[in-house]
């Protein structure tokens, strides 16, 4: 599926996630080819983010490199570097190339970043929390397994 998990400290209390060595690979040669083609549609910047999402969130523990690739978040809405104004431009630019020196230090083969989940005989408190369009505001329930009534923190 993309992730590895190493179980082989589960005695100890803990394992390991991270993703695939050969995911990672295949991210930065896209976008190596978008580097030297020297061109980088919306598309293309959308999908690349997509695939890189995937990679932070279900192995790394969250939204790690957002902001070196703003670039490319800008690229795949058609913002100018503002985000506020539209650019229809596919060239590739220099921020981009500092974005992707960023990824390949982060996504490299031999040292990817991993999550770390420690757990023991007790259940955990699982939060649940969301945040969506203007009229909705954000929310959080929390769920205590002891405690089986959900909760909206006051």
């Amino acid at each position: 599926m993309g992730v590895v998990i190493n179980m082989s400290n589960a005695h100890k209390g803990f394992v390991d996630f991270f993703p695939k060595p050969g995911r990672c690979e295949r991210i930065l040669s896209d976008l190596d080819k978008c580097k030297d083609r020297g061109i980088i549609t919306p598309h293309e910047a959308e999908e690349i983010l997509g695939r890189l999402g995937f990679v932070t969130h279900s192995s790394i523990s969250g939204g790690v490199a957002r902001a070196p690739t703003l670039p490319f978040y800008h690229r795949a809405y058609k913002r100018s570097l503002d985000g506020l104004s539209c650019d229809l431009s596919t060239a590739w630019t220099t921020r981009m190339d500092q974005a992707l020196e960023f990824l390949h230090a982060l996504l490299h083969k031999d040292k990817l970043p991993h999550q770390r989940v420690f757990f023991n005989d007790q259940p955990p408190v699982l939060g649940y929390s969301n945040a969506q369009g203007e009229t909705y505001g954000k929310g959080l329930v929390v769920f205590d397994p002891f405690d089986l009534r959900a909760g909206v923190p006051g």
